[in-house]
């Protein structure tokens, strides 16, 4: 009986911490319970947040321009939130940052963050809106979880899909590659989106075919570094752009049972293809050295 009443405190104290928490008093450290409160501008409830707590950052955080929070150690919410006309404050940081649900930036913030931001939601529709802000890496990875881009999305770092669904939802996307493998369901939807990746090596663009559902839509991929790679892994394109003109091996392979709507080669390629795969319209630069493989 006691076991179970421990059981049940302890779940109530769990549950009833899920709230919405906002910073204030300025500048200072995520992990600093003083820095929360259950109400804008209201006094501390010495807390840190959890993975169910949402958190906003608004007008009442900040006591004047310029001040930065820290994250300072890993890092849990479930839905960030910072509002517009803030006073040009900095999220700043290097530790790992877990998101449960929703991310959205405010235009008059400054982002400095360098950690990698891990989406983690199971269940429901999350969105991502950057407000032009350049995130570092980022991954996706909840099991059951969806998320969608409201605006352009820019990442200094790569962009991992773990498990869960993307939706780019049309808005351009830059980052230094893509990468969806592994054994998590996933699906990516490009809709029209332009997808530029500037990784100059192997696997720029790496998406496996294997547990993933992916619809390219009017899609066009860049690939701007040299000698960049894409796996293909049985897969339907619509465009895609070999940007760098330097280059002069670069390709797609393991294209078995792929297809290709149009593939444009600014610079040269080497051992292109492999396995029995289809272009509709394929473009060579001139005075360049190709060799294609497979069928």
């Amino acid at each position: 009986m006691k076991k179970l009443l421990f059981f049940l405190t302890a779940f109530t104290v769990y549950t009833s911490h899920a709230a919405t928490l906002y910073w204030v008093g300025g500048s200072g450290n995520w992990n600093d319970a003083t820095k929360w409160s259950n109400s804008s501008g209201g006094s501390t409830c010495n807390c840190v947040p959890t993975n169910a707590d949402d958190v906003v950052f608004d007008a009442n955080s900040f006591t004047g321009g310029g001040q930065t929070v820290t994250v300072n150690a890993q890092a849990y919410c479930k839905n960030m939130t910072w509002t517009s006309g803030l006073p040009s404050p900095t999220l700043a940081g290097s530790y790992q940052l877990d998101i449960y649900g929703s991310l959205t930036l405010s235009s008059t913030m400054n982002l400095t963050y360098t950690g990698s931001i891990y989406f983690k939601s199971n269940s429901g529709n999350s969105t991502i809106t950057t407000t032009g802000k350049t995130l570092s890496t980022i991954y996706f990875d909840g099991t059951g979880g969806a998320w969608a881009l409201q605006d352009a999305l820019t990442c200094n770092g790569s962009i991992y899909l773990n498990s869960g669904f993307l939706n780019t939802n049309g808005v351009n996307v830059q980052a230094y590659r893509l990468n969806a493998t592994g054994s998590g369901v996933k699906s990516l939807s490009l809709g029209n989106s332009t997808v530029t990746l500037s990784y100059g090596g192997s696997d720029a663009w790496w998406v496996s075919s294997s547990n993933t559902t992916f619809s390219a839509g009017t899609s066009t991929i860049v690939l701007t570094g040299a000698n960049a790679t894409m796996d293909c892994s049985s897969l339907t394109f619509n465009n895609v752009t070999f940007q760098n003109t330097s280059s002069t091996s670069a390709r797609f392979y393991s294209a078995n049972n792929s297809s290709f709507n149009n593939i444009i080669f600014a610079g040269g390629g080497s051992n292109i293809g492999g396995g029995t795969y289809s272009v509709n319209n394929l473009t060579l630069a001139t005075s360049k050295s190709y060799s294609f493989s497979g069928t």
